[in-house]
């Protein structure tokens, strides 16, 4: 990379970031020795997330392991994932599992913020907080607290050593067969990247009536001063254009799973060449399919306070309904919690049909793992609207408010006249993007973090959980009748969704029973499949006439004849539901 590339790059990310020490808590200081003390009022380094979560794992080797799911693309950084359950009481690979991740976008740092709080949390409360150390004794925790380690490293440190022309999926914008060439210029040097509002007859824009310092779209009918708006920058190759072709870290790897994945014209940019092409998105799947415990899943984003499900480019209508009830029954639980909204992606978030996403994690994590799985946009800059009522975008009114109310409008920069050597009179201001997209540092964590932190604990504590509840044994002529009870505890099916039965990668429970020695099985096969066990208790669908139960059945018993003394061993064993082992002493 040359280096004014990488100088305009760098300057396009300070901006982002912003020189507002309150945004990020005053520096990056040393991390905290101790594995229970962590900074949560600032965004963390690689260097720092990389140190925390060896620490976790060194001083709490009985609860928390650490591996590398994979490389990044551009730097070759590690990208961690912690593995986070009781060893005590069993393996991870045999309990239900839940996958966290965070940072999947360079400039929402929120959210793996939010997933190393996690990780944090269960870890450091196990034994004091009655509802993690229940989790930590029956489920597992995948935590892959940064997807994205170099783009947001670019962004939290404003500095490029690599080119991004290389980076796999990276892209020509403009399609003059450069890659990067104009990117955003900070051309009044003031050490930010704004708008800028250029006066023109012709402009989509105007002055808000309420609020000269807000830019409204023009409608029809409209009379007085219009605007263009564009972003702070030259027109660097001639060709018309202002910063329409910026350097990047390549693709959104938010666009290339396998589930629906389109290159086709009209779709979103950024899904890249082929599925998985992107060494981020290729970790988070190889690692989901070789656990195929997981049983529920959560990706951490910004911005919009609104629980976000399927599907990003299907109707509602392509549900099977039960699934969308325990959707909703889920979600509906998380905005008690989080006071966001609950809106499906294509429905009620795309604002043009035409715009669908394609690629897309939850669609993956729901068609191809057929698991219950949720986008967390976790940010409201103008507020959240509370649980229950409609989930809608805030004005840039109420953005401004905020603004104005509790942060002293230091997020907003008022426009400023600037001579531009391109376009002559302009206006140079606008929004600081980092402020609005991400909370202040000091608000972050009881705004965002432990909110978000108690809805992913709930999510977990719904996946399914086999036990062997009972086992009895009958003596009648010379053997024993051996009664086992295998039971669902968890709110989900054993299956986790309809649609894993429909896409055949639902495995059926099963129940096994070994034998001590001397003793022989006279009838019964020593494995018994017993298809999928409901949830418990049944979730209720109300209707404008009547109602629908999803769950129930969530029991069933199986029976082997043994002859002989000792001891018998049941186990049952769920894909999704986890491995139980029951063991009882036949001694006459």
């Amino acid at each position: 990379m040359s280096t004014r590339t990488a100088a305009v790059f760098a300057a396009v990310f300070i901006a982002l970031v912003s020189a507002d020490r309150t945004i990020h808590g005053g520096g990056h200081g040393q991390v905290a020795q101790e594995a229970d003390s962590f900074q949560w009022d600032r965004y963390h380094s690689y260097a720092e997330v990389t140190a925390y979560v060896r620490r976790l794992a060194d001083r709490y080797p009985q609860l928390a392991s650490l591996d590398s799911a994979g490389k990044s693309s551009a730097k070759q950084r590690d990208i961690w994932i912690l593995t986070i359950t009781n060893t005590k009481t069993g393996r991870a690979s045999d309990k239900p599992a839940f996958f966290l991740d965070g940072g999947t976008h360079a400039g929402e740092l929120g959210g793996s913020e939010t997933a190393l709080y996690t990780a944090w949390y269960l870890v450091t409360r196990y034994g004091k907080d009655p509802q993690v150390t229940e989790l930590l004794d029956t489920r597992a925790f995948y935590v892959m607290p940064r997807k994205d380690v170099d783009g947001q490293e670019v962004a939290l440190t404003g500095k490029v050593d690599y080119d991004p022309a290389k980076v796999p999926g990276a892209r020509d914008a403009d399609g003059d067969g450069r890659i990067g060439e104009d990117a955003p210029d900070d051309v009044d040097a003031d050490g930010r990247v704004l708008q800028m509002r250029i006066k023109d007859p012709n402009g989509e824009w105007k002055l808000s009536p309420e609020d000269p310092r807000i830019m409204r779209r023009r409608q029809h009918g409209d009379t007085g001063q219009f605007y263009r708006m564009v972003r702070e920058g030259k027109d660097e190759d001639g060709d018309g254009r202002v910063d329409e072709d910026a350097p990047r870290t390549g693709f959104s790897s938010n666009r290339n799973y396998p589930a629906r994945w389109s290159n086709e014209i009209g779709t979103k940019r950024g899904q890249g060449d082929f599925p998985v092409q992107e060494p981020e998105t290729r970790a988070v799947v190889e690692f989901v399919t070789s656990h195929p415990n997981i049983a529920g899943m959560q990706s951490l984003h910004h911005y919009a306070g609104a629980i976000l499900r399927p599907f990003c480019n299907l109707t509602d209508d392509n549900f099977p309904p039960q699934d969308l009830v325990y959707y909703d029954y889920i979600a509906n639980r998380g905005r008690e919690i989080t006071n966001y909204g609950y809106i499906g992606v294509l429905n009620d978030f795309t604002g043009d049909p035409d715009g669908a996403r394609y690629g897309v994690q939850i669609d993956w994590g729901y068609l191809h793992v057929g698991v219950i799985t949720f986008t967390t946009e976790q940010w409201r800059y103008a507020g959240n609207i509370g649980p229950t009522g409609p989930w809608r975008d805030q004005t840039p009114e109420e953005q401004m408010a905020r603004n104005d109310r509790e942060f002293g409008g230091k997020h907003f920069v008022n426009w400023t006249p600037f001579k531009h050597p391109q376009y002559g009179d302009v206006e140079i201001g606008g929004w600081i993007q980092f402020s609005v997209s991400n909370p202040p540092a000091d608000i972050m964590e009881a705004q965002m973090l432990i909110p978000n932190m108690r809805f992913i604990l709930y999510h977990a504590s719904t996946m399914p959980l086999v036990r062997v509840s009972d086992v009895k044994v009958t003596a009648k002529d010379g053997v024993y009748r051996i009664n086992a009870t295998i039971e669902n505890q968890g709110l989900l099916p054993t299956n986790v969704t309809e649609q894993a039965i429909r896409a055949g990668i639902a495995r059926p429970v099963a129940a096994k029973i070994e034998l001590g020695p001397g003793m022989t099985l006279v009838s019964g096969s020593p494995t018994m499949t017993l298809g999928h066990l409901g949830g418990t208790p049944p979730v209720v669908k109300e209707y404008t006439f009547g109602s629908q139960a999803f769950g129930g059945a969530n029991r069933r018993t199986v029976e082997w004849i043994v002859s002989g003394k000792g001891e018998i061993t049941v186990t049952a064993a769920s894909q999704k539901g986890g491995v139980h082992v029951r063991r009882t002493a036949i001694s006459g």
